[in-house]
């Protein structure tokens, strides 16, 4: 399919790739550090540039989650493996800068160094300022009290959002989905680009409040 550079719009897209790596003993990871005994999720988010054929150009890692630059090292010839399918413009392949969000399962092993595996991986335009929902209502209720909803918004080539459109399930009070409404609409991200050129994409977020 070909777009007209002015006008296309990237949504979210999963690259294609799935991977499982050992991560050595004596590194300092995101899974060492936890002292978890069950296989976990983490979150890393970094920048990365592709080629016109798709293939990964450069990957830099963003500091929007702490993990150690050991754990990173690790898992970057993983992520360096992963494709996409290039935009095109008229009737040319084109090059592709985006933020990437990579969901990873961390498998704890003290036999075999801690283990990983891919299990997502998000092109979306990369969050440089982030604000959370401010929220009491049930704060001082004294009672537990567990939130969630997902916020999207249309990123523009300047890198803020427009519309924002909040999923939620289930017994979510409006105030709270007020809230993610309006700290969502705050968020500044970082475009994602055609050949070079500032583009519209698609972002998206899970917020989550939880109250023992």
């Amino acid at each position: 399919m070909h777009f007209p550079l002015g006008s296309l719009v990237l949504r979210s897209a999963a690259l294609l790739t799935a991977a499982v790596a050992t991560l050595a003993p004596a590194s300092e990871s995101a899974a060492s550090s936890s002292g978890a005994a069950e296989p976990y999720t983490v979150t890393v988010w970094a920048s990365a540039q592709f080629d016109e054929t798709g293939k990964v150009r450069t990957l830099d890692f963003h500091s929007l989650t702490d993990h150690s630059p050991a754990f990173l090292e690790r898992i970057r010839p993983v992520l360096m493996r992963a494709r996409v399918a290039p935009p095109n413009v008229g009737d040319l392949p084109a090059t592709f800068e985006s933020g990437v969000r990579v969901t990873l399962r961390i498998i704890p092993s003290k036999q075999d160094g801690n283990r990983f595996s891919v299990t997502n991986l998000l092109l979306q335009p990369l969050p440089l300022r982030t604000f959370a929902p401010e929220y009491n209502a049930y704060v001082r209720g004294g009672h537990p009290v567990a939130f969630s909803a997902t916020a999207t918004c249309l990123v523009d080539p300047e890198g803020r959002c427009g519309h924002v459109s909040v999923a939620s399930e289930g017994g979510v009070p409006e105030s709270f989905r007020d809230a993610v409404r309006r700290a969502f609409q705050k968020w500044e991200f970082a475009p994602q680009k055609i050949n070079g050129k500032a583009v519209s994409g698609e972002a998206s977020m899970a917020f989550r409040f939880t109250q023992d």
